[in-house]
This record gives structure tokens, sequence and C-alpha cells, in this order.
């Protein structure tokens, strides 16, 4: 059991590696964006950029999750072939 849901993620990393790493970078460059703010006092700034990263991060993830269910459904389909 433990093994078939390793595999079913490992899968899912590999197949997936270039959203994983952009939504990496993405989440550095707010960072960024963020820490600069912050460093500059300017907290109405940081609140705007705060909210701007979680939002574009809760789509991502959002879509992660679309496609690994698509991915998921897709070879369970196929496997009956």
């Amino acid at each position: 059991s433990n093994h078939v849901v390793f595999s079913h993620f490992y899968g899912f990393v590999v197949n997936n590696l270039g959203l994983i790493n952009l939504f990496v970078g993405i989440s550095s460059g707010f960072s960024v964006i963020i820490s600069q703010r912050f460093g500059a006092q300017r907290d109405e700034e940081v609140s705007k950029c705060v909210h701007t990263a979680i939002t574009i991060l809760n789509r991502d993830i959002a879509l992660l999750e679309f496609l690994d269910t698509y991915q998921y459904f897709r070879y369970s389909f196929l496997s009956f072939l």
C-alpha cells in the first residue's frame, strides 16, 4: 500500500517537475519582493504583496491538484483497456 502511494507521488513529481520548479521560482521571487518592502518599512505594500503571493500560489496549488487528479484518472482508466 505504501509502495503504491510513493510510486504515484514519484510519478507525479517526475511528470510535473517543470511546473514544480516554476512554482518554487515564483515563491522565491515573492520572498525577495516581500523582504525588500519589509526592510523599507512599507507595511501597506508588504500586506499587498503577501496577499497577492497567497492568491497566486493557491491558484497554482489548485492547478497542481487538478493535474494530479487528471493523471490519476487517465492512468486508472487506461489500465483497464
